[in-house]
């Protein structure tokens, strides 16, 4: 591409440093700044090639068109030809400017933009201004038109001004200055409008932010500029943004006076420092210049970027807000299972699932409506329920009735709790009577080991948010056809207190975008609601895979299915193929290696999720004809399996040629005493894989647990 030189005044050379300028861009405002630039100085004549390009493309298509209309009628055919239509656009008044010559007369003001933006960059004057020898009256009567816009010599200076100012306000060194002291300076003014005095009292989010005057904007803490901008958008407050706000209300340390205004800053370097009438009037008309870039465009645009930019930080520590919230729900532990020691009750803890088993209790806000609870095995499935109607009604009430029919439910409830034996009751933190329901549970309870020596559970208050959406979902209606909201808020509230991550994997899997619907902070509607969905996948994703996946307790149990797509390397799709295709061969997954030779996995997948599937090696016996892989329980990948038996037999120092007949002998007996792996130095363990095999490697004593969370 060739690159010409126009001599002529008011036309920017489009070689260096412009060319080198936007090669070295690197952020938006950057490019922003460079591309104003560009658009001051050559946005017209881009009109004119686009509409000279579109014109070229409309006449080749009509040409080809006539080539086919005259060979279709074989010569006797006539061809139309269509007019373009040249579309209007508005013309500036800097190309007016621009066509009346007043660029010869911008360019006597003594310093390029290009310096100008240097002297702001360096803050200094590095580089002189140039004195012209005429006055600028004098110089501006040449250009007096006899019609038209510039018929004075008033609105010839003006039209200069305007010329330097706009080329001022797009020289890109100039706009980062401006920019970097825009943003360190600005101030806030915040007062309440008639509407807001009378809404904003003391318990609104901005009853603290009502009144502000000069308050740097980079003291604005957390999500305070976005409850501003809502309060705003209400019509409860009024801003302004900038950074010479009330100039005389400002501290007067210095000498009594205001502070002084950044225009008072910068016009100096811009300035000719001579004394004389000559020199006054052009200082005049530079000053004027500067003011207008000042005032005029770049203040209303470093506005625009810094509302928009704090309105982004805002949003961002919001996300950040809705993000941890999620991550702390995620990473709140299953409930443990109880080691019994009496053999009589051995059997509690020793279920075929992962989980505990659980009693949920959930209850409505109208003491009308009956109250349920339901029992849940250690997979998370219904084994039973009671309907509990009058559970809510006071024990110490003066009505007779209500204390017996208070008193049967609750003998109902411990009977309940007798046949199944639960070991720990969740109840849903409904409101506050879920604080009088939970003594009287725990005092039922305490009852029943004294009668039948059923060991005491705790009662556990559970938030029903995520109960409360899947009672009201599809997946409930599919899954409990026959079941009333409130317990089917129950089984809910059940298995989350059983594994918070499998409820919350579910409901990400939801069509309706249940995982939404979630309060994890007040102000999470503003979010954009793709990067707040994007955000919590990528926690579900994190959490998941730090626990791994059982792919057959997915298979046996649907609704253990939504971690399923979140194993690196899956995704819903494949997720579902894999537990179609074991739903088809009415088979389990023995080991990591049926992916591929059973499902069909492709090798990059089986590379990507291997190490997240994992596989209950217990639930299998030794007759077998399928080989079991010890370290399949694990999230030790597959290709660094040998790695793994090594580091088994130095912590456990056996002879390696030992038990050749099988290869994870080591590996069982260290699952059994993993203190012993700990005590392994696993930094001098990994240097010297590294300086075998040539590859980075990082060692964890963690993934080899055997995890009770696994799912």
């Amino acid at each position: 591409m060739r690159y010409i030189k126009f001599s002529c005044c008011g036309i920017m050379q489009c070689e260096s440093p412009s060319i080198p300028r936007l090669k070295a861009v690197k952020t938006a405002e950057e490019l922003s700044d460079v591309f104003a630039q560009f658009s001051l100085y050559y946005g017209r004549d881009l009109v004119d090639m686009q509409h000279l390009k579109a014109m070229q493309k409309r006449q080749g298509d009509n040409e080809d068109q006539e080539l086919e209309v005259t060979e279709g009628s074989g010569g006797g055919g006539r061809s139309k030809k269509k007019t373009a239509i040249k579309q209007a656009h508005r013309k500036t008044f800097y190309v007016a400017c621009q066509e009346a010559g007043l660029g010869s007369l911008a360019a006597k003001f003594g310093l390029t933009p290009e310096q100008f933006g240097e002297n702001l960059r360096d803050n200094y004057q590095r580089h002189e201004t140039d004195q012209h020898t005429v006055e600028p009256e004098e110089v501006a009567q040449d250009y007096v038109q006899p019609s038209g816009v510039f018929t004075s010599v008033r609105k010839v200076l003006q039209g200069a001004c305007h010329m330097v100012s706009l080329q001022l306000a797009a020289e890109p060194l100039v706009r980062q200055a401006v920019r970097q002291v825009f943003q360190t300076r600005a101030l806030l003014n915040v007062k309440p409008t008639k509407k807001g005095k009378k809404l904003i009292d003391d318990t609104h989010p901005c009853a603290g932010m009502k009144y502000m005057r000069n308050k740097p904007v980079r003291d604005l803490a957390g999500a305070d500029f976005l409850r501003l901008v809502q309060a705003e958008g209400e019509g409860l407050l009024e801003m302004k943004i900038g950074i010479d706000l009330d100039q005389g209300a400002q501290d007067t340390r210095r000498g009594g006076g205001g502070l002084q205004s950044y225009f008072e800053e910068i016009r100096q370097l811009f300035y000719r420092d001579e004394f004389s009438r000559l020199v006054e009037k052009w200082n005049a008309q530079r000053a004027q210049a500067v003011y207008s870039a000042l005032v005029k465009f770049l203040y209303p645009l470093m506005q625009k970027e810094l509302y928009t930019k704090l309105l982004i930080e805002a949003k961002e520590h919001v996300l950040r807000s809705c993000v941890q919230t999620f991550r702390d729900w995620l990473d709140g532990a299953p409930l443990a299972a109880k080691k019994e020691e009496d053999e009589e009750d051995r059997y509690l803890s020793q279920g075929e699932g992962p989980f505990t088993k659980v009693v949920a209790v959930a209850f409505g806000s109208d003491k009308m409506v009956p109250a349920f609870c339901c029992a849940l095995d250690s997979t998370g499935s219904v084994v039973d329920y009671r309907r509990l109607p009058n559970i809510l009604k006071r024990r110490i009430s003066p009505s007779e009735r209500e204390r017996n029919e208070k008193e049967k439910d609750l003998e109902s409830f411990k009977d309940f709790v007798s046949r199944k034996r639960p070991e720990a009751v969740a109840l849903a933190a409904e409101s506050r009577d879920a604080l009088m329901l939970a003594d009287d549970l725990s005092n039922a309870l305490v009852e029943l080991e004294g009668e039948e020596g059923v060991p005491v559970v705790p009662v556990e208050l559970v938030t029903p948010d995520v109960a409360k959406i899947f009672s009201k979902s599809p997946r409930a209606k599919e899954s409990f056809p026959e079941y009333p909201e409130l317990l089917c808020e129950a089984i809910s509230l059940g298995r989350r207190h059983q594994e918070p991550l499998l409820e919350f994997s579910s409901l990400a899997c939801a069509e309706d975008d249940e995982l939404l619907s979630l309060k994890m902070d007040p102000l999470q509607s503003s979010l954009d609601t793709d990067d707040l969905r994007s955000c919590l996948e990528l926690e579900l994703v994190t959490r998941v895979n730090d626990v791994g996946v059982d792919i057959n307790f997915c298979l046996e149990n649907p609704h253990g299915v939504g971690m399923l797509p979140f194993v690196c390397g899956l995704g819903p799709r494949k997720a579902m193929f894999l537990l179609k295709i074991l739903k088809q061969e009415n088979s389990q997954l023995k080991n990591r290696s049926e992916l591929v030779t059973q499902c069909s996995t492709g090798p990059q997948v089986f590379i990507n999720c291997a190490g997240f599937i994992r596989i209950d090696t217990n639930a299998f016996t030794d007759t077998d004809n399928t080989y079991i892989e010890v370290l399949d329980s694990t999230r030790v990948h597959p290709e660094t399996y040998e790695w793994g038996r090594k580091m088994a037999v130095d912590a456990l120092e056996y002879d390696e040629t030992g038990d050749e007949s099988h290869p994870s002998a080591a590996v069982e007996d260290i699952l059994l005493t993993p203190d012993k792996l700990r005590d392994l130095d696993l930094d001098a363990f990994a240097e010297e894989l590294e300086r075998q095999t040539d590859v980075h490697v990082v060692l964890s004593a963690g993934l080899w647990e055997q995890e009770d969370d696994t799912i």
